[in-house]
């Protein structure tokens, strides 16, 4: 017994072990993307299309641009600001595999002297393609810490699981999402209450189930909440990013639902 015991203790030390090397190995990565974006960002270069997948997704505090091609438009109209960031810190990341992770971090902004003048908050979903990491949701916000209200959420997300599980896409999509509220999932963007309807149709199938586990909140403004954690169905689990944000009621509703 002793002998088992010691073997699957081995066993347990090694995949942490190799699990950590991993994540090591895709943070440096991930780093390496980092500067190589701020780079071309500062620049405006034309390679700056090389970073992003053709169908990726950029939310700022004033913009939402979808496309590879409108995302290198708007930090061309958007020189002053794209050319003041200057590095980044990655202060979390949420590995669904080697290929894709969630990065929560920091960017800075710098004036002519060198001196940081504001920190930024950021939100990037990585998907690498071969050897190289681009992004497909890249979310902007300023860093202003601001209270949750996580549990204000906590009834909408409720509902989500409910409407989920019970074959009731219609009311997730007309209830739970903003009229110009976006649903992304595999570079596929579904906008709008009908559309939205439609992709969740998979939904509909009585041994599907699916919870949602909320890991982290970021309260970016007054009435956008970012919230990341792990959807869980029977048989696979993921990441999720929702941004919630209050409708004209006061209520809150979906803005934009990504999941790896």
């Amino acid at each position: 017994m002793k002998k088992i015991f010691k073997c699957a203790l081995l066993v347990s030390l090694f995949v942490i072990f190799c699990s950590d090397i991993s994540t090591a190995q895709v943070s440096k990565e991930l780093q390496r993307a980092h500067k190589k974006w701020l780079h071309r960002v500062n620049k405006n270069s034309k390679r700056l299309d090389r970073l992003y997948l053709k169908q990726s997704l950029l939310i700022t505090q004033d913009e939402t641009v979808f496309g590879q091609m409108p995302i290198m438009q708007l930090v061309a109209q958007k020189r002053e600001f794209y050319k003041s960031l200057s590095s980044s810190h990655s202060i979390k990341l949420f590995e669904h595999s080697d290929r894709k992770v969630l990065d929560i971090g920091n960017i800075f902004m710098e004036d002519e002297n060198d001196m940081i003048i504001d920190t930024l908050f950021y939100v990037i979903a990585w998907r690498r393609v071969g050897d190289d990491w681009f992004h497909e949701v890249d979310i902007i916000f300023p860093a202003d810490k601001i209270a949750t209200g996580g549990g204000e959420l906590n009834r909408p997300r409720s509902a989500w699981i409910q409407y989920a599980n019970s074959d009731q896409v219609e009311l997730l999509a007309n209830g739970l999402f903003l009229p110009d509220g976006m649903y992304l999932n595999n570079s596929e963007l579904s906008k709008g209450h009908p559309a939205i309807a439609r992709r969740l149709e998979f939904m509909k199938n009585p041994n599907f189930h699916i919870n949602l586990e909320t890991k982290e909140l970021y309260a970016v403004e007054k009435k956008t909440v970012i919230d990341i954690g792990n959807w869980i169905t029977n048989e696979f689990v993921g990441y999720y990013l929702i941004i919630w944000k209050k409708d004209e009621n006061d209520s809150w509703k979906i803005f934009l639902y990504f999941n790896f």
